[in-house]
């Protein structure tokens, strides 16, 4: 083989793995950092403070069995969003927002 086919192998060959390592950087997933602050209970209501959300979270109260009491998918960037805890009955609830990446949650006790 003579040295110019040699040197076009090595730069096709080159070439090809950094285009190709290149392409890759590109598809790296954007993640949503958003932030939750919650409230402690005031008039018995629940609040979580959710700011710089980038996507979809999904805020749900649950009572100390696992069950659903409420669900609200959010979109919006920073919102404070409230729940009633009146007429609950006594027990152990649990606030919750999850994200793709990560999730936080609060408890609350009405007595």
């Amino acid at each position: 083989m003579n040295i110019s086919k040699l040197i076009f192998a090595l730069i096709f060959t080159l070439g090809f793995t950094f285009n190709s390592f290149a392409t890759n950087v590109n598809t790296i997933k954007d993640v949503n950092e958003f932030t939750t602050t919650f409230s402690t209970k005031i008039n018995n209501q629940a609040t979580a403070n959710i700011q710089n959300n980038q996507g979809t979270v999904i805020v749900t109260l649950t009572n100390e069995q696992g069950n659903i009491l409420q669900e609200r998918t959010i979109t919006s960037e920073n919102i404070k969003y409230t729940i009633s805890l009146e007429s609950l009955p006594k027990g152990t609830y649990f606030l919750q927002v999850r994200g793709e990446e990560k999730s936080s949650y609060e408890t609350y006790y009405v007595n």
